[in-house]
């Protein structure tokens, strides 16, 4: 994640010399090989600081504007210490982030995490990553805000969803 790799999976060993060469024989013998041009892109990326302050700045930008479009529409989010994604509150709308996460997505085509996947503290909460462009950021917190005000005018039995036929819920 430092250098946009993150569905790359380069890193390295760093340690005790015997458990580090322990751990690549695992590696070895269990076929995690980093292919070899995912290699040569971790190694410029690894030798490069500047690119990663950029970065950072880049998305400190982005999550300090998002969180103001938010507030303004009284949606709240807060500032994360050290990623590029956003808890929003939608209590307002349902406590049952795993419906709403389903329905932003098969409605308004914008994917979240439900906050019930990190536990019981981010209950009412949608995980929103900030790794898009700003312009596709801005598109998916407005349709985020919309099926909220939704949900939150509509009665209660509106927003309750429905399981699907013949599947029980949890």
């Amino acid at each position: 994640k430092r250098s946009n790799l993150a569905g790359a999976r380069a890193g390295f060993y760093a340690g005790d010399a015997e458990l580090v060469h322990y751990l690549s024989e695992v590696r070895k013998h269990m076929g995690l090989m980093v292919p070899g041009p995912v290699q040569a892109a971790a190694v410029v990326a690894f030798g490069d600081d500047a690119h990663v302050d950029e970065q950072r700045a880049r998305y400190r930008s982005r999550l300090e504007r998002m969180i103001r479009l938010l507030a303004a529409i009284g949606i709240d989010a807060t500032m994360p210490a050290g990623a590029f994604y956003l808890m929003v509150d939608v209590s307002a709308a349902t406590s049952d982030t795993d419906a709403f996460a389903r329905r932003l997505l098969s409605e308004r085509h914008v994917a979240v995490a439900p906050g019930s996947t990190f536990g019981a503290g981010a209950g009412g909460f949608v995980r929103v990553s900030l790794a898009a462009g700003s312009a596709g950021v801005r598109t998916g917190l407005d349709r985020l805000a919309d099926l909220v005000h939704e949900w939150h005018r509509a009665p209660s039995s509106a927003r309750v969803p429905r399981p699907e036929p013949g599947r029980r819920r949890p």
